[in-house]
């Protein structure tokens, strides 16, 4: 099964002292592209909304809302996350496998209930299938958005729980990047 590839298998990330551009850790998990100043779209406002959710933000009072955007703001914030974290590769401000799985990994599960701006990071990578209608992106985990984890670890495969667990995370920010 493809879910398997990306939890188990995948080509080894290079040594934590070198820039963050692999798009795998070495424990297999699987991000197919490395974010870098310039990119936009929806793994970038993913990027920003778990920044926000882990204490980097990138809001400014012109714009309380991350745009979507990386621009210098989202790097700077990055390269914070980095020098905190050892785990994300050297600080350089590219967000490849490391930076993503420090990241997710720092987060715990999510389940119903929650409200916060991992959730948020969740919510928009889960609008990518909107064959059940979009999500609204307001940060609360409730029933819907339950429903589509569910869907979406019953469609790879995954342990159906409705949880976001770090296996959840990977699979929802390597098939969303992956279609794009």
């Amino acid at each position: 099964m493809a879910v398997a590839g990306i939890v188990t298998g995948g080509a080894a990330m290079a040594s934590p002292a070198s820039a963050d551009t692999q798009t795998a850790t070495a424990d297999g998990h699987g991000f197919p592209q490395t974010l870098r100043q310039g990119d936009k779209g929806n793994e970038v406002l993913a990027l920003q909304w778990m920044l926000n959710c882990r204490g980097y933000s990138v809001a400014t009072k012109k714009q309380p809302k991350p745009p979507g955007h990386f621009g210098p703001t989202t790097k700077k914030q990055v390269t914070k996350f980095q020098q905190a974290d050892g785990r994300a590769g050297k600080p350089d401000g590219h967000v490849g496998a490391a930076t993503w799985h420090s990241l997710y990994t720092r987060t715990g599960i999510i389940s119903r209930g929650a409200k916060s701006d991992c959730v948020r990071a969740v919510q928009v990578l889960l609008n990518k299938d909107t064959s059940n209608g979009k999500l609204r992106v307001d940060g609360q985990f409730g029933d819907r958005t339950a429903a589509k984890v569910r869907g979406l670890q019953k469609g790879l495969g995954l342990n159906v729980t409705g949880q976001v667990d770090v296996k959840t995370f990977h699979a929802l920010a390597y098939y969303h990047a992956k279609d794009s």
